[in-house]
């Protein structure tokens, strides 16, 4: 019986020590632990895959599901097709035209994207420059493969893979991207796109 109780004594403290092993100032684990905490206690509300990943770059259009969100999944929506294309050809744009605004740049396209993005340096930006894209399968151009929005609430996420082509070299820029919602307006908290703007 001694031997037994001595015997466990040992496993437990052999138990202890690889625990041990674990750096508890090890970043990854502790941002892993606190996104799935951030993702445990949000509600999500909606789930608005606006462009399904195909065969292809771009992605599909969910053109029936584009012309029927509310107002701020829109204007998130808009803000999105400014930065990246979706099969751009001239003056239109794929889901820019799924989210009824007309031409690229049109005068609803633009306010959607200044009234909910106020003091936002990357919408300032894409407006100076009247939300132009560069038309798909030029020397330079972008494409989404496919783009999902998510809302908290007072957040909402943007998940996206946008495809980014430059003078024979592609590359890949992801999501999710974060921002705050309050007051009908939106802030920045993460952003992986459009980077450089800003940046000093």
């Amino acid at each position: 019986m001694i031997g037994m109780i001595i015997f466990l004594g040992l496993y437990g403290c052999q138990q202890g020590n690889t625990k041990q092993n674990v750096d508890p100032l090890d970043d990854s684990i502790h941002d892993a632990a606190v996104l799935r905490e951030t993702t445990d206690s949000a509600v999500l509300l909606g789930s608005y895959p606006l462009i399904t990943p195909s065969t292809q770059i771009p992605g599909t259009i969910a053109d029936t599901l584009a012309q029927s969100l509310p107002e701020h999944i829109k204007a998130l929506a808009a803000f999105y097709s400014a930065m990246g294309g979706t099969d751009c050809q001239g003056e239109y744009c794929n889901l820019t035209s799924a989210l009824k605004l007309g031409k690229q740049g049109s005068q609803e396209h633009q306010a959607l994207i200044q009234g909910y993005f106020p003091g936002d340096k990357v919408a300032e930006t894409v407006l100076e420059q009247n939300c132009y894209l560069r038309p798909s399968g030029s020397s330079s151009f972008t494409d989404y493969a496919y783009l999902t929005i998510r809302d908290y609430g007072d957040s909402l996420s943007v998940d996206y893979e946008l495809f980014q082509y430059s003078q024979g070299k592609g590359e890949r820029v992801k999501g999710p991207d974060v921002y705050k919602y309050q007051d009908r307006t939106f802030t920045n908290e993460s952003r992986n796109i459009w980077t450089s703007v800003g940046a000093s």
